[in-house]
């Protein structure tokens, strides 16, 4: 299946999970893993992944500020994509689980 297709059921992330990952990418403790998780992911757009979840920006957003070099729904397939190594790196370094989102 292609990135672009696939869901976040089909990486195993409910939307209970997806929310509270959504939460610690806007977290600047965990900046740097999700840099990381989104230069493995695509680095050609690592930037632009990285600053859709972190800052919140949509496709759209990030396009009229500067060109990204690929299609709305492409983009999202690998934001998704993003998110999910984003948490498979967090649980990594917190002994298998997430860690817990503090305000």
């Amino acid at each position: 299946m292609r990135t672009r297709d696939k869901t976040y059921a089909d990486y195993g992330l409910d939307k209970a999970t997806v929310k509270v990952l959504i939460q610690l990418c806007r977290d600047m403790r965990w900046y740097s893993l999700l840099s990381e998780a989104a230069q493995e992911v695509y680095p050609t757009i690592a930037v632009e992944l990285t600053n859709s979840l972190h800052l919140g920006w949509s496709w759209g957003t990030l396009d009229s500020r500067k060109y990204v070099p690929i299609d709305i729904n492409s983009f999202y397939g690998y934001r998704r994509k993003v998110l999910w190594l984003f948490g498979e790196k967090l649980k990594a370094e917190n002994g298998g689980v997430l860690p817990v989102f503090e305000h």
